[in-house]
C-alpha cells in the first residue's frame, strides 16, 4: 500500500515537473536564471474596481504620442472604458511603467485595443495593463484564450 502511494505521488510530482518544463521552458529557464520576482498576492476586493478619471472618456489623461519616451516621460496615458461596456482582459501588474508600456505596445503592434491604468492612483499602486473594453463576457473570454495561446500571457477577465 505504502509503495503505491508513493508511485502515485512520485509519478504526479514527475508529471508536474515535465508538464512546466515542456509547457514553459524559457520561464523555468528565467526564474533559474534569478530573472523573476516575487508578486504579492492581494484579494481581489482590494484592486477592485479600477478609478476611472470623471469628465469624460479621457479626462486627465496624457497623449502618449506627445509623452516622448526616456525615463523623465510623463506618465502614459489612461484610456478608460467607455459607457455601456462592461468587461476587459487584465494581461499584467507592473510595479513600474516602463514594462506595462512594453507590453501594451507590444500587443497594440497586434492590433489588440489596449489600455494602461495608473499605478500611482491604484491601491497597491500597479500599472495594470488591460485589453477592451469589451462587450459581452463570451468577447472577453475569446480574447483571453487567444491571449494565452497566441501570447502565452497570463489572463483575468475583469467586469468594469
Amino acid at each position: 500500500m505504502l509503495g503505491a502511494l508513493v508511485a502515485i505521488f512520485g509519478g504526479f510530482f514527475l508529471g508536474l515537473i515535465l508538464g512546466v518544463v515542456s509547457d514553459e521552458p524559457e520561464l523555468l529557464l528565467g526564474h533559474l536564471a534569478g530573472r523573476s520576482q516575487a508578486v504579492p498576492w492581494t484579494r481581489v476586493a482590494e484592486v477592485d474596481p479600477v478609478p476611472v478619471p470623471s469628465g469624460g472618456e479621457n479626462s486627465g489623461a496624457i497623449d502618449r504620442r506627445s509623452a516622448g519616451g526616456g525615463p523623465s516621460a510623463s506618465p502614459p496615458a489612461v484610456s478608460a472604458p467607455a459607457p455601456g461596456q462592461r468587461f476587459s482582459v487584465q494581461v499584467g501588474a507592473f510595479s513600474e511603467s516602463a514594462p506595462a508600456q512594453e507590453l501594451a505596445q507590444s500587443l497594440r503592434l497586434k492590433d489588440f485595443p489596449v489600455y494602461v491604468t495608473p499605478g500611482p492612483g491604484s491601491p497597491d499602486g500597479r500599472w495594470r495593463v488591460r485589453v477592451g473594453p469589451l462587450r459581452t463576457r463570451l468577447e472577453a473570454d475569446t480574447i483571453a484564450k487567444r491571449l494565452k495561446l497566441e501570447e502565452r500571457l497570463p489572463t483575468w477577465v475583469r467586469s468594469q
